[in-house]
């Protein structure tokens, strides 16, 4: 039974999505089980909560999306930013500079 979100490229992702075979502590398994999904169930509140939350701060803080998928979190990115917020969804080895409050690619 899984439960919760499974971001892509996890294994529990894989595990939801039926993969026919999976690595677990570099060994190949193949898959014979049956497979369950919960839905709906969340260590966090819905957009609709963390928008609140978030409108509760002064000032707006810049925020960074990094958790779950790149779409949900584009469409959180624009809601933020209608609030009258900063966010971004940085690339995988993105760095945030915390005194200047920039972000950098892995390459610069």
């Amino acid at each position: 039974m899984i439960t919760g979100f499974q971001a892509p490229g996890t294994l529990g992702r894989r595990l939801v999505d039926r993969a026919s075979e999976v690595r677990i502590h570099g060994q190949t398994l193949r898959l014979r089980v049956k497979v369950h999904t919960v839905g709906g169930l969340s260590a966090h509140g819905d957009q609709g909560d963390l928008l609140r939350w978030y409108g509760s701060f002064a000032g707006r803080p810049l925020v960074c999306l990094v958790h779950g998928e790149l779409e949900p979190a584009h469409a959180l990115q624009q809601k933020i930013d209608k609030l009258g917020g900063k966010a971004i969804v940085p690339k995988p080895g993105a760095r945030l500079n915390l005194a200047t409050m920039t972000m950098t690619s892995r390459s610069e």
